[in-house]
């Protein structure tokens, strides 16, 4: 299912993350207790490197890109009889690549960490309401693990960090998301068609 949203999609695709995580661990207090994570507020959508010393799971937008497989949508025609036709640009259909980090100083923390998002995950490939935010209330989202290569991995750690080595982490993938466009072209509408009758020998001199 392709998501038509505003430009705020990538945004409110982050915030859902966090609410899916937080709704499914907000109740687990053995696991918060283990793990330190008390509030959503300690989940920041942002590289590893810049999170805080508060904020104990980093969640970051490395990578979008464009869904090869919906790219050659057709321009779309609104049709009202009463006005002129407004011919609408297809909507831009996005992959969204997350980062997902635990902060914690201990190893195995964050192994227990890293244990429960791919349950989360695992329980919910697929994102709807209440979970999705913002202009993305309504529709749904594919949540996908995406494994990659060590040499993938050290390409992106290599780009993100200046001070951290490969930390271990998950990759996964959003898919189904689009942004709408913001403009139309308007098209004035066949008001009246004249016809000619043409003949034959008139053609021909």
């Amino acid at each position: 299912m392709v998501i038509i949203s505003d430009y705020n999609a990538i945004r409110d695709a982050g915030r859902s993350l966090i609410k899916l995580i937080w709704e499914n661990v907000s109740n687990d207090l053995p696991w918060r207790k283990n793990t330190g994570i008390d509030s959503d507020a300690q989940i920041v959508l942002s590289s590893p490197e810049a999170a805080g010393e508060q904020h104990k799971l980093s969640i970051y937008l490395y990578r979008i890109e464009e869904d090869a497989e919906l790219k050659n949508s057709c321009w779309q025609d609104e049709i009202d009889k009463s006005r002129p036709a407004h011919i609408m640009r297809p909507s831009i259909n996005l992959r969204l690549y997350y980062l997902i980090t635990p902060l914690a100083k201990d190893d195995e923390v964050n192994h227990i960490i890293l244990g429960r998002i791919l349950q989360i995950a695992n329980d919910h490939p697929v994102l709807r309401i209440p979970t999705l935010q913002g202009s993305l209330a309504g529709s749904e989202l594919k949540l996908i693990l995406n494994p990659l290569s060590i040499d993938d991995m050290n390409k992106i750690w290599g780009i993100i960090s200046k001070t951290k080595t490969c930390m271990t982490s998950l990759y996964y993938e959003i898919s189904g998301l689009s942004i709408d466009p913001s403009a139309t072209t308007t098209l004035g509408r066949v008001s009246e068609i004249e016809t000619k009758v043409v003949h034959r020998d008139e053609i021909e001199n």
